[in-house]
């Protein structure tokens, strides 16, 4: 059922686009060109849903540009290039896993040989402090301790103390010659161990530079997959760039072909002027009929195209909204008529009317009546008797132009002259 309060509207949940399309093939206007653009606007709107979904594709790309993803597909393409590069030059080697295990035990001696030498070298600096701090052996400091403990010396005891004497001296020489000796040593054994750590070094460096050349053919696959893997965002990333680069040029396609239909319209409407204004000219004079006041028929070319609107100064009221509805179809009935265009039928049902004031009811009916007789088209109409505006018809006969009557009084009053069984809802 149609709203019976909207001009334009021929069928329950219409759209828009259908409505301007029909109202505008009604009129008269350039409804082809009205196709079309509903037609590219409706693709337009595909290429947008389309470039946002595309944008969904990849976390947070909704937020990236086109000239964002060029320069993510120039630095991506430059680690293609280098990773490329490093398993075209990958050495597969037999012997990987032995140079594997030979670098890490030359690895462990140089750190046990570092470790050693510091070790030394701290009891090297220990032994060269103490030579620095030992002094000089003094024969008289044994006699003088002896002394300052008040022993009284007797004279067969003298040469003992001076063998004391010179054992406290031939001990603080043993001393000083055992520290040198030591330091020696440790020299020796420090120069000795950087010599040896210098020499596992270049060793060390030279198999590090054969398994940095080369390597285990699991190390081949991991780079080769690595290489896949770059490989597949890269062509990916060119895909979404190339889809996105194809849908910028369609919208930008359709935006200038819907700017130039909608010019084309634009200026078909003024060339259509005389016209229009015929058709507003009608629309004014049927609701002055009803409410002694013109009503408004405006016709645009708006963002969608053709746009319509219907206005009468008392409207507000459901019985006003829908004498717009009665006065528009009757304006188009009346153009069709009188191009001798199309089906010449107006029908309108009950519902029309059903908020009406009495007074425009029976007004409408009258200007139906006389229009139709007066153009050569069909007026049909169908009434509640209950619900006739007799007492504003005044002489004007309704009866004269009944066709049927139709009644609850068995078949015999039905529109086929039946009774119809409900409907099943199970049957097939």
């Amino acid at each position: 059922m149609t709203d019976p309060r909207d001009p334009q509207t021929a069928f329950q949940g219409q759209p828009g686009a259908s409505k301007r399309m029909i109202v505008s093939l009604l009129l008269g206007l350039n409804w082809t060109k009205q196709r079309g653009l509903q037609t590219d606007l409706t693709s337009l709107k595909q290429v947008r849903e389309a470039t946002k979904a595309l944008k969904a594709i990849d976390e947070g790309a909704d937020k990236k540009t086109l000239g964002d993803l060029e320069a993510e597909r120039v630095a991506l393409q430059e680690t293609l290039k280098t990773k490329e590069q490093e398993v075209r030059n990958f050495n597969v080697r037999a012997d990987y896993k032995d140079l594997e295990n030979k670098l890490q035990d030359l690895d462990r001696q140089i750190h046990n040989l570092i470790n050693e030498n510091y070790s030394a070298s701290r009891l090297k600096e220990f032994y060269e402090h103490s030579s620095e701090q030992m002094p000089e052996a003094d024969a008289e400091r044994p006699l003088a301790i002896l002394q300052d403990a008040g022993v009284v010396f007797k004279e067969e005891a003298l040469k003992s103390i001076e063998s004391v004497s010179a054992f406290h001296h031939e001990v603080y020489r043993n001393r000083k010659a055992f520290l040198e000796q030591e330091i020696i040593r440790l020299a020796k054994e420090i120069a000795e161990r950087t010599t040896t750590i210098d020499r596992l070094s270049a060793e060390e460096s030279r198999v590090l530079g054969a398994l940095k050349s080369s390597g285990a053919i699991e190390m081949l696959i991991e780079l080769q997959g690595a290489f896949t893997e770059l490989t597949g965002r890269y062509q990916a990333l060119l895909a979404l760039i190339e889809e996105r680069k194809r849908f910028d040029r369609r919208e930008d396609e359709l935006q200038l072909k819907i700017a130039q239909t909608k010019a084309v319209l634009k200026h078909d409407l003024e060339d259509r002027q005389k016209f229009v204004d015929e058709v507003r000219s009608l629309f004014a004079a049927y609701t002055t009929a009803l409410y002694c006041k013109p009503g408004k028929l405006s016709v645009d070319v708006g963002r969608d195209g053709y746009s319509f609107s219907f206005s009468i100064e008392r409207e507000g009221s459901d019985g006003v909204d829908q004498m717009v509805v009665f006065c528009f179809d009757l304006t188009v009935a009346s153009i069709w008529a009188k191009r001798a265009k199309g089906l010449r039928v107006l029908a309108h049902d009950s519902t029309l009317f059903a908020d009406v004031d009495p007074r425009q009811y029976a007004a409408a009916l009258k200007l139906a009546q006389e229009r139709a007789c007066a153009l050569g088209f069909q007026y049909i109409c169908c009434l509640n008797s209950g619900s006739l505006p007799k007492e504003h018809l005044t002489d004007w006969t309704l009866d004269d132009y009944v066709r049927i009557r139709l009644t609850d009084e068995g078949p015999a009053g039905r529109l086929l002259g039946r009774v119809l069984p409900p409907r099943d809802n199970h049957a097939r």
